[in-house]
């Protein structure tokens, strides 16, 4: 482990790492040597002064910063007959808490597995350590939550317990990441073949951009001129019929039902897809209960391609902020749109949260071929995201172009930065 204060340094930036992963830290453990233990790390001494710590505690989980091999992270568990990992496994905990994408997931999974396989010596058919759902340096011990950690894998498979079949499982992710990879390069072709992307309108206050966005989705009407989607005018069409021709929109201030599931709130969206009649959904009759099936079904996909399967039957209203918003961009993708207009979503959030926004934007564009129309505060965010910036000023358009195009121009400057003959 690190030396001295960059030792304690990292033994804090562990601890924060524990938390990220949603454990409870019940103390922490320091100590400087010159070499480190092969069979333990930290030596017979020191390893029950850990045991003591963690016994103490009553914590299910010890944490060490350092990289353990094997040999050592066995002999440990043995002697404080806690669950050990390190700095690497915690980690790649966090990795497949926030994977998103199916490479993404894909991606984690190899890496748990590379991570493991040498780790399997003398384990049997014990592998559970691979499966589950994650719940926290020297070492840290962690509680709550933390029993968890280190556990969030590409399941629990008996079968796989060999190193045979643990290789066997590592080619066939890599078969499916080249897949993926391939799929995700056809539907970029075809999403370039397409000159839309993603579009961000981008103004103050009162400039216009919530205004579009209620044209577009029909909750106004304009005074003059149309609006046409697929060769369609959208200016005399009520809202569930412009969703029905596949636009959806998320909405400044979220517009869940706080009181029911998430799943209930993305199943609504849905609701335009549904064939069934009064009366076959009164009586519950089979092709009710087979359509039902099918689009419950497409629910769980898209709340697990936004990381929202583990709250799928949580009240809506009890999701922190961030997971709220999520919850709306999900809803709008199960309407399943060839249009999807964005009303700032990443408004009221923390830099994080932001930056998790962005990258499920990204993966929505990308991995899904939908163009987006997205109005945002966020100039970084949109900076970061949009492939082309529409700039309003009073309803007018005063610039349109690519990022750096928006970033030089004079109008822009003019109106947003005060120059040229601003007092």
């Amino acid at each position: 482990m690190p030396a001295g204060e960059q030792g304690r340094e990292s033994l804090l930036e562990l601890v924060e790492l524990a938390r990220s992963a949603g454990a409870e830290i019940a103390g922490t453990v320091f100590q400087m040597r010159d070499a480190a233990d092969p069979a333990t790390l930290v030596g017979r001494g020191k390893l029950d002064e850990i045991r003591a710590e963690a016994t103490a505690h009553k914590a299910p989980l010890i944490i060490f910063d350092s990289n353990l091999s094997p040999v050592q992270q066995r002999n440990i568990e043995e002697a404080t007959e806690c669950r050990v990992i390190d700095r690497t496994q915690l980690i790649l905990d966090i990795f497949a808490r926030h994977a998103r994408s199916r490479e993404g997931q894909l991606q984690v999974e190899l890496a748990q597995l590379n991570y493991m396989l040498p780790r399997l010596t003398g384990k049997g058919t014990a592998m559970s350590r691979l499966g589950g759902k994650s719940g926290g340096g020297g070492a840290g011990g962690a509680g709550g939550g933390a029993g968890r950690i280190g556990v969030r894998g590409p399941g629990e498979k008996k079968l796989e317990t060999d190193r045979r079949r643990i290789r066997d499982r590592v080619r066939k992710i890599q078969t499916s990441i080249d897949a993926v990879r391939k799929q995700r390069a056809l539907r970029r072709e075809a999403r370039n073949a397409v000159p839309l992307g993603t579009i961000a309108l981008v103004g103050y206050t009162n400039a216009g951009k919530s205004t579009l966005f209620n044209v577009l989705s029909g909750a106004y009407r304009p005074a003059r001129g149309s609006v046409r989607f697929r060769d369609v005018d959208l200016t005399r069409r009520a809202p569930y019929e412009i969703t029905g021709l596949g636009v959806a929109r998320t909405f400044q201030n979220i517009a869940l039902s706080g009181a029911a599931t998430v799943e209930e709130n993305l199943v609504l969206g849905r609701h335009h897809l549904t064939r069934a009649g009064f009366t076959g959904t009164a009586l519950r009759l089979p092709h009710v209960r087979r359509e039902e099936r099918r689009h419950r079904a497409r629910v769980r996909e898209i709340a697990d391609f936004l990381g929202l399967t583990e709250v799928l039957h949580a009240p809506a209203g009890r999701l922190p902020y961030g997971d709220q918003k999520r919850v709306e961009v999900a809803r709008a993708l199960c309407v399943e749109p060839e249009l999807l207009l964005l009303d700032e979503p990443a408004a009221g959030m923390n830099a994080h949260e932001s930056a998790l926004m962005a990258h499920l934007i990204r993966d929505i564009r990308d991995a899904l071929g939908i163009p987006i129309l997205l109005v945002e505060h966020d100039m970084g965010l949109v900076m970061g995201i949009a492939d082309r910036i529409t700039v309003l000023d009073f309803g007018v358009r005063i610039a349109d172009g690519i990022p750096d195009e928006i970033r030089r121009d004079p109008a822009v400057q003019r109106a947003y930065l005060g120059t040229e003959g601003e007092s």
